[in-house]
């Protein structure tokens, strides 16, 4: 995978998106089985994505190559300065050591996930509260006569989503209106 990943890199004129270095890898089958759970699955693509992305910078730091940048929006091949070489990996702020340890991509469970994207969108929202008729229109979507418990919306949700879901035969929409009512109530629920 690192060798295909370097080519494409080194191919490109511009920098890239995560979004498009996951859909150059999934073109080339270069991932391994994944979940069916489509969060899931689309966590294992971006932690597969990191992970090679940041082998291949500590690969190419090492042999004097070249710089990789790496963001989810940016993903950019520069040229190595030679004080550079000598940076100590060490103090480096990003995210390489969670993506470079792979018990990370191994212990991370469906309920992880939904964990870290309610985590996302609470932070997207800055703590603000969802207002009533927007909990009121989730809880419709998802049938709920009153806010649930966290073990009652994720069983709930993964029905749901199990029969809404595009692939399963449901419609684009209304599986994003379910992900929509799961997110607001997600964000809602104190654990």
């Amino acid at each position: 995978m690192l060798e295909i990943l370097e080519s494409y890199l080194l191919r490109a004129q511009t920098a890239l998106s995560e979004y498009e270095v996951i859909c150059f890898l999934d073109e080339e089958g270069l991932f391994p089985p994944l979940a069916k759970n489509p969060e899931l699955k689309l966590f294992q693509k971006h932690f597969i994505t990191m992970h090679a992305l940041y082998s291949l910078r500590e690969r190419w730091r090492d042999e004097g190559k070249k710089t990789l940048s790496i963001s989810a929006t940016r993903i950019e091949v520069g040229e190595l300065r030679q004080a550079q070489k000598y940076i100590d990996v060490a103090t480096t702020t990003d995210m390489s050591s969670y993506y470079l340890d792979w018990s990370n991509y191994s212990s991370t469970t469906e309920d992880k996930v939904y964990e870290y994207l309610a985590d996302f969108w609470r932070t997207m929202a800055r703590q603000s509260p969802v207002d009533e008729n927007q909990c009121r229109v989730a809880l419709k979507t998802m049938g709920f006569d009153a806010s649930p418990n966290k073990s009652d919306l994720i069983q709930r949700y993964r029905q749901l989503a199990n029969r809404l879901h595009p692939d399963k035969g449901g419609s684009a929409e209304e599986f994003k209106a379910l992900l929509n009512a799961y997110q607001t109530l997600r964000i809602n629920i104190i654990d």
